[in-house]
């Protein structure tokens, strides 16, 4: 079945709005997005949402499309990227457009869609990644081979088949291996908080590192934000009885010419 919304923008205008039944959350968003007025959907307050078992033990509600958490009886719960996003510099577009544009004699809009492309560019790349890292992670050890039309080279099927994302994953296997779990959701509910690790490594008996993965640009102010997010989730994991042993930030970025993996590892900062 296809579902076809008309969007008003404006007098006697209107948008049109075509998907099928699961694209309908996402055309909700669109909707009020664009409409002039936007409205509330009967009975979609729970759309998108699944019901997901925590590491920690609690039983949560995840809106994979709005990265978006709730406890079962729908409060809203604190993510980890929220959390963190109070300590990160806030890129002051309005201020900085129209100096950028009399600086560069280019107009606003222009220079707005440039850093539009980039900002997309840079997540797609980075969800990317984390996906190819997240299948090998889960399914390199299922141990399917192929070979590769050459008798001396076999590949594992679960290697993502785009050559960009298979060079960074191949990267971080041959220097940290796959002896981890990946996309890990923790919660604390009492205190309303919850998210998802891109990579826990147990070390011991109710030990543990949380670990993320990185392609942006590595600097000061984003480290720190990025500290702050791992130790929101080591919080969660403490709360729940586990000894955080500390943080692994990894970047993938280019480094004297070649596309590699560094490693920086850091402590666990208290959350507030």
């Amino acid at each position: 079945m296809k579902y076809t919304f008309h969007v008003p923008v404006q007098q006697y205008g209107f948008l049109e709005i075509e998907g099928e039944k699961d694209d309908l959350p996402s055309m909700e968003r669109a909707y009020n997005e664009y409409a002039e007025k936007p409205v509330k959907f009967k009975g979609s307050s729970n759309a998108g949402f699944v019901n997901v078992k925590t590491f920690t033990g609690e039983t949560i509600q995840y809106n994979a499309v709005d990265h978006e958490y709730r406890d079962l009886a729908g409060n809203k719960l604190l993510g980890g990227s929220t959390y963190a996003a109070q300590f990160g510099k806030h890129f002051d577009a309005k201020m900085l457009l129209p100096r950028c544009s009399k600086a560069w004699g280019i107009d606003e809009e222009v220079i707005q869609d440039i850093w539009d492309m980039n900002r997309d560019t840079s997540n797609l790349l980075g969800s990317a990644v984390h996906l190819g890292l997240e299948l090998a992670h889960k399914h390199m050890k299922n141990g399917t081979i192929i070979a590769n039309n050459k008798k001396d080279q076999v590949e594992n099927y679960a290697l993502p088949k785009s050559p960009i994302v298979r060079k960074a994953v191949k990267a971080f296997i041959a220097k940290y291996g796959l002896d981890a779990l990946p996309e890990v959701f923790v919660s604390d509910v009492a205190n309303k908080k919850a998210g998802q690790i891109d990579r826990l490594v147990i070390t011991g008996d109710k030990t543990c590192r949380v670990q993320d993965y990185k392609t942006s640009a590595q600097d000061k102010d984003t480290e720190l934000t990025y500290q702050h997010q791992a130790s929101y989730y080591a919080s969660c994991l403490t709360k729940a009885g586990w000894t955080v042993e500390g943080i692994d930030i990894f970047y993938y970025g280019e480094y004297n010419g070649v596309m590699d993996w560094k490693k920086k590892s850091l402590k666990v900062l208290e959350v507030k």
